[in-house]
């Protein structure tokens, strides 16, 4: 069991943010919790803390439909700032069911799932290692 999991939620939607922390703090109450709201907001905090891998969400939850930088732009920037050893499990939460999207999801072997939203405590509780 790994009590202080860092757990990064990005997402440009405050009211989702606002349900999945109150999700995650139930089903991990000892999480350190990052609440991001969009993708360029994201790669800037990892880019702060580049230097500090203590630091960085070892679990990201991100959406795909956001400002700035989007997802799937996410994820391209996050292989190109290339922070050493560090590989985190990233799952895509959307409300899109979008064939397409999934499709995409999939060309990409950082994202090691898929789910629509909105999140369900089973759904979380699989995903986080002190919850198993």
């Amino acid at each position: 069991m790994k009590p202080n999991i860092k757990i990064a939620i990005i997402d440009d939607n405050q009211v989702y943010r606002f349900i999945a922390r109150k999700l995650f703090q139930k089903a991990t109450p000892l999480a350190h919790l990052i609440e991001l709201y969009d993708g360029q907001h994201a790669i800037d905090f990892l880019i702060s803390k580049r230097n500090f891998p203590a630091e960085l969400p070892e679990l990201i939850f991100m959406d795909i439909n956001m400002p700035n930088l989007n997802g799937w732009q996410f994820l391209d920037e996050l292989r190109k700032i290339n922070i050493a050893s560090y590989a985190p499990a990233i799952y895509i939460v959307s409300s899109s069911k979008a064939l397409e999207d999934t499709r995409i999801a999939a060309t990409y072997p950082e994202i090691k799932g898929y789910l629509v939203k909105p999140l369900h405590m089973p759904e979380i509780q699989a995903l986080i290692p002190e919850s198993k």
